[in-house]
């Protein structure tokens, strides 16, 4: 039966005093009080009290019973009694079944509870109450449904946009989201507002203290006009504190929005330091300044560099003595790229050409002798280490290197002699790929035996425009250089590769006595024993192919027998990995003529393509295409060698991967053997035991045939082993 229920509910709500703290610990419940009769008008319960399973249901929708309107639902045991009952919303259960279609366990306790703010998030809700009449039949929500409206007060609580009793806004909130303290008018999410005379003031815009209040944060704005805002730690009886920024991590920037440093500081503008009054320039980035006058100013001058000057606050023209690295530090005069302790550049002129000039960049002496030593570079760029008299005397020294002991190396990093000196040291500010001429190389030999063409390496270091690397290279007479071991930026390496996509990366055989994989148990997330007939069917399905390489020179033309990545990828994709590689697709000669490779291909402009020549190898964009020929940046000319195209898929296949699966799909064999031979043992059994009953029944079956006389017993045994 269909119950008609008048209803009312009543919400309670937390009263506040003034002066006192605010909370927001809200019950979350909804007093609710109803009556309930049948359809002939009679209450339910009248003569004793009943309980009865109520479903109340928050909609935000008069009618729709869509579960998209529906936002909060739950069950009570209802206790009625002369047609009136009284709950608390918010104490039932989520409601079972799928009365309305669909299950509403997601819209109750504990997903969602009535005190959540998507329950009463929006102004239009309506209460819906379904009573269950004691039988199987469906019930319905009664209707129509309650709609939940405010009391009068409760506009004022919509609109408490000011806390305080003084009529000055101490706290503010817009509808925008904006909040101000101390303004009705708040721009920004947060606005603190107030009188304030000097960063010196014991009353900022903002303080924030510790719990005895004596341990403060100072922030705030300079009222006097200027602007100023400050930050300032202060204890009070005691003075200035230490303020941390990003103590615990992260970077501080001061004009700039995107620090990339612990602390970045960017300048407004440009210029060399002032030399005169007491207004530095506009490089100026940052000021250290002592209890003195005396300070230290730090600027810019764009691609001029950047600048140290130590100088009187009142007066630019006024300097002081500069103390670089006093403690140890590398310190360059004259130049950006200092590359030891003190390097300093100087241009001495077109005449100092000579060993016997004195006119050196650096001049040390020991401010009791007639003697100094001068160290310097030459304009020819011959460098110089001279002892001689003071003022540019005439007069010459005597230089010691290590007179007591020691040993002097010169282009070795270890001398084992008293003067050892391995070949030349080159420095350039740029490494073209197309002539190999790094910025740094070191430790250039010549080897030769009797009767044998001398074989030259180098050490390398330097950029090719692909990132820093460390190469060693040969040469074996005219033939281009050939990087043997190259360490990239990744810190990959590559041995007999110029661009190694892995930590070692090898272009040919390896021979070793033995090699280690880390396989702690606690490095590892394991996942379980492997299915070892699943890893017998892959390993099936696995093909075994014959092949050669089509590169003979950095690999074997040695036939091979094992398994094409390709094919792999398709039964066991984990022992398969794709890196960057070139693959030598194109493979021929061709001669380069006023920067076009003659060569007809399918390269299109964008690919990469490695090109081996007589002074230069490398892998080169693909600049232009034309009929029968392609432009790269290699700058040579004359024949090359046109290897192949570059790749982001290059596989390499991990046999140690294969091998594992070999070993499960082995012991998978192992255990089917094992189950065949104890089957077979069981067959056995069973037949010698068959034998020895037919041999007995046939030995019975001669005794009978034969009772005259005496009788030849032949057995199963016996006419097996004449056979």
């Amino acid at each position: 039966m269909k119950k008609i229920a008048i209803l009312f509910a009543t919400l309670c709500l937390l009263r506040t005093t003034h002066g006192q703290t605010i909370t927001s610990a809200v019950p979350g419940y909804i007093s609710y009080q109803g009556r309930a009769l049948d359809s002939t008008g009679g209450l339910v319960g009248a003569t004793a009290p009943v309980n009865r399973t109520v479903t109340f249901r928050i909609w935000d929708h008069a009618s729709n019973v869509l579960l998209a309107n529906l936002l909060y639902s739950e069950q009570q045991t209802v206790t009625i009694s002369g047609g009136e009952f009284s709950v608390l919303i918010g104490q039932g259960v989520a409601t079972a079944g799928t009365t309305l279609g669909f299950s509403e366990s997601t819209k109750g306790v504990p997903t969602v509870k009535i005190s959540d703010l998507s329950v009463f998030g929006g102004a239009n809700r309506f209460l819906g109450v379904t009573i269950d009449d004691g039988t199987v039949a469906v019930d319905n929500e009664i209707t129509p449904r309650q709609q939940i409206v405010s009391s009068a007060y409760a506009f004022r609580a919509k609109y408490a946009e000011q806390l305080g009793s003084n009529g000055r806004s101490a706290l503010t909130t817009l509808d925008s989201g904006n909040v101000g303290i101390g303004t009705s008018a708040p721009p920004a999410l947060l606005t603190v507002s107030g009188a304030n005379t000097s960063p010196s003031t014991s009353t900022p815009q903002l303080l924030i203290t510790a719990d005895d209040t004596n341990e403060r944060l100072r922030i705030g704005v300079d009222g006097t006009g200027n602007g100023t805002g400050f930050i300032q730690a202060y204890k009070e009886g005691a003075g200035a504190q230490n303020l941390l920024l990003n103590s615990s991590g992260g970077n501080v920037g001061i004009g700039t929005t995107s620090p990339v440093a612990k602390l970045d500081v960017v300048g407004a503008g440009l210029g060399f330091p002032a030399m005169s009054g007491s207004i530095q320039s506009a490089g100026l980035v940052a000021r250290f300044r002592g209890a003195s006058n005396a300070m230290l100013d730090m600027g810019s001058n764009s691609s001029s560099g950047f600048w140290l000057q130590s100088m009187d606050y009142f007066s630019a023209s006024l300097n002081y003595p500069l103390l670089l690295n006093p403690n140890g530090g590398n310190v360059g005069i004259g130049t950006n790229t200092p590359g030891n302790r003190m390097t300093i550049q100087r241009t001495m002129g077109s005449n100092d050409i000579t060993a016997q000039q004195h006119n050196l960049q650096l001049q040390i002496q020991n401010g009791i002798g007639a003697k100094s030593m001068g160290i310097g570079v030459m304009d020819d760029g011959k460098g110089v280490l001279q002892v001689k008299e003071l003022n540019n005397g005439a007069g010459f020294a005597d230089l010691l290197l290590n007179p007591v002991s020691g040993n002097v190396g010169i282009g070795v990093a270890a001398a084992t002699s008293k003067l050892q000196v391995a070949g030349a040291m080159v420095s350039t500010t740029t490494w073209n790929p197309a002539n190999l001429v790094p910025p740094l190389y070191v430790g250039q030999v010549a080897l030769a035996a009797s009767g044998v063409s001398p074989m030259s390496g180098k050490t390398i270091f330097g950029t090719d425009g692909s990132g820093w690397k460390y190469s060693i290279a040969s040469k074996n007479g005219a033939a281009a250089e050939v990087d043997c071991l190259v360490v990239n930026d990744s810190g990959n390496v590559g041995i007999g590769t110029s661009y190694p996509s892995y930590k070692l990366e090898v272009y040919g055989a390896i021979l070793s006595y033995g090699m280690l994989n880390l396989s702690d148990s606690r490095i590892k997330k394991v996942q379980g024993i492997s299915d070892a007939r699943v890893d017998l069917d892959n390993l099936m399905k696995i093909n075994i192919t014959d092949y050669s390489y089509i590169d003979t020179k950095l690999t074997s033309n040695k036939p091979q027998k094992k398994v094409i990545a390709q094919q792999l990828e398709t039964v066991y994709p984990q022992a398969v990995n794709q890196s960057i590689g070139v693959v030598p697709d194109i493979y021929h000669k061709a001669t380069v003529k006023d920067g076009w490779i003659v060569l007809a291909t399918d390269l299109k402009k964008g690919e990469r393509v490695k090109v081996i020549g007589d002074k230069a190898q490398g892998v080169f964009e693909v600049l232009e295409v034309d009929a029968g020929k392609f432009r790269t940046d290699l700058k040579v000319e004359g024949d090359v060698f046109v290897y192949g195209r570059e790749v982001n898929d290059f596989r390499a296949v991990d046999y140690d991967a294969i091998a594992m699966l070999n070993v499960s799909a082995t012991q998978e064999l192992a255990r089917e053997l094992k189950t065949v031979q104890e089957e077979n043992a069981v067959l056995r059994r069973e037949l010698a035991a068959k034998d020895e009953t037919m041999e007995a029944r046939l030995i019975a079956l001669e005794q009978r045939l034969f009772k005259s006389g005496a009788s030849e017993a032949i057995s199963i045994k016996t006419a097996n082993t004449a056979k």
